[in-house]
C-alpha cells in the first residue's frame, strides 16, 4: 500500500477504480461484456507502455512514422474490428 496519509490513499484507490470501471464500460459498449476484460486490459497496458516509450524518447516518429496518438487510435479500431468481427460469429 502506498505511504501517505490514509484518508488520501483510500479518496485516490477509490478514485482510480471508479476510472477504470468506467474505463471498462466503455470498452465493454465496444467489443461486448464476454471479451472486454481481456480487451479492455490489452488496451490500457498498451497505452501504457507506449506512453512511456515516448515519454523516454524512443518513439520517435522520424524512425517509426507515427505518433503516439496515432499508435492507440489504430489499437482502439483493431480492438473494435475484433469485438464486430465476433459478434458476427468470424473469428
Amino acid at each position: 500500500m502506498p505511504a501517505g496519509d490514509p484518508t488520501a490513499v483510500d479518496a485516490a484507490t477509490r478514485a482510480a477504480d471508479r476510472a477504470q470501471d468506467e474505463f471498462l464500460a466503455i470498452v465493454t459498449d465496444l467489443v461486448g461484456a464476454r471479451d472486454a476484460d481481456r480487451f479492455a486490459a490489452l488496451l490500457l497496458t498498451s497505452a501504457h507502455r507506449i506512453t512511456d516509450m515516448e515519454a523516454g524518447g524512443h518513439l520517435s516518429a522520424d524512425k517509426w512514422h507515427v505518433t503516439a496518438e496515432e499508435l492507440v487510435s489504430m489499437l482502439v479500431a483493431m480492438i473494435e474490428r475484433s469485438g464486430s468481427a465476433q459478434d458476427r460469429g468470424q473469428h
